[in-house]
């Protein structure tokens, strides 16, 4: 394979240099975000073990972000998995990761992390549960997002649903912005 070759991969791995190239030429067209997901865990615990995602995920996503970091040094690395990756979120800090997504309160302790990563990872999501988005109040969104802010802002945090809220009723979104404009400044 052409690219294993101009890269150095390992032999076999099909779907690595297409990552590769993706993310370069996201790099070089500027973008400032690379987004990059697994989904390897489930809602309280990882699909594999740690030692296998060290030794066959960890690798393999470095060298895609370390490549696209030598086009564009400043670009933000997100990466995104449902479930509690908790057990790797160390290992993506050492890579290069920015920032973790979704950090769903149900299933990972956002405290916690913040108090391990502090000003070396940001938590994008902890807004309630799937639950609570489609069969809570307003109130309890409200009461959901302040508590979030409070807990982990104002650094660090992008405060957004942890869930998708497609079936979430309009009243309960609009509660979401409306909280977040009143105590995102506290």
């Amino acid at each position: 394979m052409k690219l294993t070759k101009r890269y150095g991969l390992w032999k076999n791995c099909f779907l690595l240099p297409l990552n590769i190239e993706n993310a370069l030429i996201l790099a070089r067209s500027g973008v400032e975000i690379l987004l990059l997901d697994d989904d390897v865990a489930l809602p309280n615990r990882l699909m594999i073990g740690p030692a296998t995602w060290r030794e066959y995920f960890k690798p393999r996503l470095a060298k895609v972000i370390h490549l696209a970091r030598e086009e564009s040094p400043d670009l933000l690395v997100f990466y995104h998995c449902d479930g509690n990756f908790t057990g790797l979120i160390s290992d993506l800090v050492d890579i290069g990761v920015n920032v973790i997504n979704p950090v769903q309160p149900d299933c990972m302790d956002a405290a916690a992390i913040k108090r391990q990563f502090g000003n070396k990872l940001a938590l994008w999501g902890t807004v309630g549960t799937a639950r609570l988005w489609d069969w809570g109040t307003p109130d309890q969104i409200r009461a959901e997002v302040r508590r979030r802010i409070r807990q982990l802002g104002p650094e660090g945090l992008l405060l957004a649903p942890a869930y998708d809220i497609d079936y979430a009723p309009f009243d309960n979104i609009v509660a979401f912005v409306e909280a977040v404009e009143e105590f995102g400044q506290i």
